[in-house]
């Protein structure tokens, strides 16, 4: 298992509350991974369903907890932010 797949299984491990972002900037290849952390403040519900029946959500809302890091600088930085807001591991 590679770190994506850890981070993520991690990040999937604090609850619904949290996300990952991740992307790769150029030029592509190893140390291109930038990792970004999220929480969700404001969840998106059904406003009202389309003529279609597709339901339309409203926006939710979202913070991002850091600036985009890559996974070696992110691995520490997360286990921190753990400990430091006692974050529940499920």
């Amino acid at each position: 298992m590679n770190s994506k797949h850890r981070l993520i299984d991690r990040v999937h491990s604090m609850g619904e509350e949290y996300f990952l972002l991740n992307g790769e900037i150029k030029p592509y290849g190893k140390g291109t991974r930038r990792y970004v952390l999220g929480r969700n403040i404001k969840k998106p519900k059904v406003s009202h369903l389309l003529p279609s029946g597709k339901p339309l959500m409203t926006p939710g809302r979202q913070e991002y907890l850091n600036e985009p890091m890559n996974a070696l600088d992110f691995i520490p930085w997360l286990e921190q932010f753990i400990i430091d807001n006692k974050v529940l591991i499920k």
